[in-house]
């Protein structure tokens, strides 16, 4: 197949199987706004390796109308959503022009309060305007499919999807001088705003008598300070340590020395970090209105709970502390487990959408959920 891949920018959550793709034999293009957020360049990040996909950037409007007029007839383009960048939209009327193929890449919107109703009015306005020149949608974790499903586009063309990350450089954990005290090491990566709910699980860590766990908050943002007097306020303070924003290489090794990596967001489209940890064989928890939740289905990978609710998450903490630090032989089974959330298996899935698509092939099952015995998962 002949396909386009429109990005925001350079992104490390699609790289691997995208690359993949190239690697599968077929002819692949990302376009993207720029290579890397300067934001997340401060921490580390940089563009991605796509082997052999054909990579361009900030490209002019006679480039963006040749790539839909002048490809195959059997090309498909996926667009990373319709809202937040312009050349999506660029790419979109492009294609909607000359009834080009196309799909959306997105993750679902945030539904919580008045602005998620607004929300929902804007992307119902969306698929009202636009769903007839759309193929299918990718949507990020069944967070997302629900919140197409409510927007009103057809259920047959909604598939369940995930960001994947890159295949990890094993860490050796004892670099990081973590661990040497036997404490159960837990720790959180991510933006200090309230949508990712640090004070969710400090209160959630106060509620805990007699456990030795340290927590270690790796990220900034406006609420450091407040989080911080949580802290104290609570009597956790001894016990958490907020090292700022690190490295992305740094912040990995992190998580790989780790004993559970705790994600509680009141609302995340999907939450990499989960993947990342999963990956260096660390369990994780995460809210139930975190895409990623799709991945911790099953209790030995860590666990879900209901969002903004730190009773329950303080349950789901006990049990992971009274089952005692991570194992080898746990480690080993996550990392296997994980194999199913690499870019040859999205991939495969991915081309199987398409199969499904246009050619009327078996509807897929997405590989993390082939792999969750006995969970009922859909796709």
């Amino acid at each position: 197949m002949n396909l386009v891949f429109w990005q925001n920018m350079l992104s490390m959550h699609q790289s691997a199987y995208i690359r993949a793709l190239a690697g599968m034999g077929h002819s692949v293009t990302v376009v993207a706004e720029r290579e890397v957020v300067l934001a997340l360049r401060a921490l580390g990040w940089s563009a991605p390796d796509f082997g052999a996909v054909r990579v361009l950037l900030s490209p002019d409007e006679k480039t963006v109308s040749d790539l839909v007029c002048d490809g195959e007839k059997d090309t498909v383009h996926v667009i990373g959503g319709l809202r937040g960048y312009s050349l999506g939209k660029r790419a979109f009327h492009a294609c909607k022009i000359n009834r080009a193929r196309m799909g959306l890449l997105s993750e679902g919107a945030d539904p919580r309060g008045v602005r998620g109703s607004a929300r929902r009015v804007l992307y119902n306005l969306d698929r009202i305007r636009y769903d007839r020149n759309v193929d299918f949608v990718l949507a990020m974790g069944r967070n997302g499919v629900r919140w197409f499903r409510e927007c009103g586009w057809p259920q047959g063309r909604i598939f369940t999807s995930a960001y994947i990350t890159e295949l990890p450089r094993m860490e050796n954990s004892d670099c990081c001088g973590r661990g040497s005290d036997n404490r159960f090491e837990i720790i959180f990566v991510g933006q200090l705003i309230s949508r990712k709910g640090v004070d969710i699980l400090l209160r959630a860590l106060g509620r805990l008598d007699n456990k030795n766990w340290r927590l270690t908050v790796v990220g900034d943002g406006p609420q450091r300070s407040e989080y911080e007097s949580i802290a104290q306020r609570i009597g956790v303070a001894n016990s958490t340590q907020f090292l700022g924003a690190l490295p992305n290489r740094q912040t990995l090794a992190l998580i790989a020395g780790s004993d559970l990596l705790v994600l509680p967001s009141r609302f995340d489209g999907w939450g990499a970090v989960i993947n990342e940890a999963l990956m260096r064989g660390v369990p994780a928890i995460c809210s139930d209105y975190c895409g990623a939740s799709d991945l911790l289905m099953e209790r030995w990978r860590g666990g879900v709970f209901p969002s903004e609710d730190p009773d329950t998450l303080g349950d789901a903490l006990c049990r992971q502390l009274d089952g005692g630090r991570k194992t080898p032989e746990q480690s080993i089974r996550i990392r296997s487990w994980a194999e199913c959330i690499e870019g040859p298996k999205a991939a495969a899935y991915f081309i199987g959408v398409l199969e499904h698509v246009y050619r009327g092939a078996v509807r897929p099952v997405p590989p993390w959920f082939e792999k969750n015995q006995g969970s009922g998962a859909t796709s």
